[in-house]
């Protein structure tokens, strides 16, 4: 299995963004957490996860998922208004702005390209 390490990707600027490796998998069937820590509120990181499992017709699927968030402040507190999200099937909602799709774009792209992704695709197990 792959060893889950910090991804480094760049963003639609070409500035380097490091995602964090928050929890590796145990194994299959279990999930590795990685987030990009930027801004204030850990509730609004743009997050990427991953997992593998084996299926009944004696394969092995991998999943991935990038999300980012759109919050803004209100009274003091952080509000999620939209959240853009990749899982090889991507939805950016009309409610996510304009200035952070290129880099939602951008960073999907380079997490869902990076070597440890490749890795875990290839071998079809999780980074652990």
């Amino acid at each position: 299995m792959p060893q889950a390490v910090n991804i480094i990707v760049n963003d639609a600027a070409s500035v380097a963004r490091t995602f964090e490796l928050q929890n590796p998998a145990a194994g299959l069937g279990s999930t590795a957490d990685w987030v990009y820590k930027v801004g204030d509120s850990p509730s609004a990181f743009p997050r990427y996860s991953a997992s593998a499992r084996k299926t009944p017709n004696k394969a092995r699927a991998v999943t991935t998922k990038f999300a980012m968030p759109h919050a803004v402040i209100q009274d003091s507190l952080t509000v999620l208004v939209a959240q853009a999200e990749a899982n090889i099937n991507v939805t950016v909602p009309d409610a996510f702005p304009e200035s952070k799709r290129g880099d939602f774009v951008a960073l999907a792209t380079g997490l869902f390209s990076a070597a440890l992704t490749k890795a875990m695709i290839r071998d079809g197990v999780p980074a652990t």
